[in-house]
């Protein structure tokens, strides 16, 4: 399954670093840090949960993809503040199922719906013999 995160990263540099981190990466430090630590964070957290955890325990897992990436930052010397997933969205083929499934989900209410008319109509039958 394929699944699409965004992430906002807004970060600065702990300046009593600065000269070290000058050294390691230049000007692009922080870009190169960032967006390795962040696919690091992400695929880390994000591998802990199936599906339908993802989709219902969304606010909780942001939080924990978060503070794990800011701790991560820290070991780099980055500075992140606010950061937060902005989208969330899966594949065409996660879509496909997932749109099956509501189809069948509800084929089998109308199914259940017309059962139970048919029972009620069957019980009052037998009532109105009584």
């Amino acid at each position: 399954m394929i699944l699409y995160m965004g992430l906002r990263v807004p970060h600065c540099w702990s300046f009593e670093k600065l000269d070290d981190m000058n050294a390691m990466g230049g000007l692009e430090y922080d870009e190169k840090v960032l967006h390795s630590i962040s696919n690091e964070v992400l695929k880390a957290n994000v591998d802990q949960f199936n599906v339908d955890q993802l989709l219902i325990e969304h606010p909780s897992i942001s939080v924990l993809v978060c503070e794990s990436l800011v701790r991560r930052a820290m070991d780099f010397n980055i500075i992140l503040d606010d950061v937060a997933i902005t989208h969330l969205s899966y594949g065409a083929e996660f879509s496909k199922v997932v749109e099956q499934q509501e189809t069948e989900r509800s084929k089998f209410v109308v199914a259940k719906v017309e059962q139970e008319r048919r029972a009620a109509i069957i019980r009052e039958k037998v009532r109105v013999r009584l």
